[in-house]
């Protein structure tokens, strides 16, 4: 067990002699001490456990001198037991910019009495570039004033590193993706022109010829062919409206849209569909490549409504927010028909229209998402804003 003795001197003789007895007083102190070292224990576990996960601890008291344990200083490219002060380390492992932010931050905390959160990047004495995080919360006395910033730290270089990876093939996806887009652009293009000046004129001059030779005693034969030519022909056009909707570039989104929604409801009258465009000015124009890829998003959501979902109702609704580099353009496609599980079909085969819709979006830094129910329906919402 565990005792404690404090003892008292009684009488003394000559100077410099023993005193003549002492009275001692004994404390059982076991259950103190067992809970001092099973804390001990404790905070070594726990301290042994930070550094197998690489976290350093540290310590900024108010008005005094930071306090680093080794794994910090080893954060920082420096050997356990290094004696070189923190501050000193930071200044030269941060630069000017970095330590001025850090600074603030630091200072912030101890005005506000808030945690620290930060990320920054390290150059350590050999010229290696890290990036570290650190965490911090205040540490109060028994008044409530704060006396030290204690927090751990820990090195993120690789999950930075594969952020800006990931940024970079973002970046690259997002340049191919709008390539394949306007050489697809070009093809319809091509193909549009060749239709209306190749194909559309030869059977419009077929049906004007046959016409004109049956015009004295048609037969059944004649009207049955002039009724497929004048059904080729209506099928071209068709086409032609499907490859290079003229609308688009002549009058802008609203205009394709809502004619679109009158071709759609004379095809397909089984459905109802309402365009929501009051939050959008009639004549006005974002860059060609978005206002194409919005009315390719907004007409294949419409087709899968109406297709797949057997929706009996569909809004659209197209909202133009802010303006100059401001400008904001949002398009969202709401139907109650029979929904889809969002997740895993974009990974299957046969859904290539949703594929096309990501694409499309990637296209032209624009943000997609779909939320999808059994019960609720399908809501598509297209979102684009310039990046500064």
């Amino acid at each position: 067990r565990w005792f404690r003795l404090t003892r008292q001197n009684i009488g003394r003789g000559s100077e410099g002699s023993k005193p003549v007895h002492l009275i001692g007083t004994l404390h059982d102190v076991h259950e103190d001490m067992i809970s001092q070292l099973e804390r001990q224990r404790l905070s070594e576990g726990a301290v042994l456990a930070l550094h197998t996960a690489g976290l350093g601890l540290w310590e900024i008291p108010v008005n005094t001198n930071s306090i680093w344990d080794t794994q910090t200083y080893t954060l920082f490219g420096y050997p356990p037991g290094t004696d070189r002060p923190p501050l000193d380390i930071l200044t030269e492992a941060l630069s000017a910019q970095e330590l001025l932010r850090l600074s603030r931050l630091l200072g912030k905390s101890f005005k506000t009495t808030v945690g620290l959160s930060i990320e920054f990047q390290i150059r350590w004495p050999d010229g290696q570039l890290h990036w570290l995080a650190a965490k911090g919360q205040p540490v109060l006395n028994s008044l409530g004033t704060m006396t030290a910033l204690r927090g751990v730290s820990w090195d993120v270089t690789e999950g930075h590193m594969v952020r800006e990876l990931l940024q970079s093939q973002r970046h690259e996806l997002s340049l191919l993706t709008r390539k394949l887009l306007e050489q697809e652009k070009v093809a319809h293009r091509k193909l549009a022109m060749a239709l209306h000046d190749q194909l559309g004129q030869t059977l419009t001059a077929a049906r004007l010829m046959h016409d004109h030779a049956a015009q004295s005693q048609p037969s059944g034969a004649d009207v049955r062919l002039s009724n497929l030519l004048a059904q080729a022909h209506q099928q071209v056009r068709v086409l032609l409206m499907d490859l290079r909707p003229p609308m688009l570039e002549e009058q802008g989104l609203a205009a394709a849209l809502e004619n679109e929604i009158r071709r759609i409801l004379t095809d397909r009258g089984v459905t109802d569909v309402f365009l929501d465009k009051d939050g959008f000015l009639p004549l006005q124009r974002f860059p060609e490549e978005v206002e194409y890829a919005f009315f390719m998003v907004a007409r294949e959501a419409l087709a899968n409504a109406m297709a797949h979902a057997q929706a009996k109702l569909v809004w659209v609704s197209l909202i133009a927010q802010g303006q100059g580099q401001d400008l904001r353009l949002s398009l969202r496609v709401t139907d109650d028909g029979v929904g889809f599980p969002v997740e895993p079909i974009a990974c299957k085969p046969g859904h290539l229209g949703l594929i096309g819709m990501r694409e499309r979006a990637v296209a032209v830094n624009a943000q997609l998402s779909f939320a999808s129910s059994a019960t609720d329906g399908t809501v598509v919402e297209l979102t684009w804003g310039p990046v500064h």
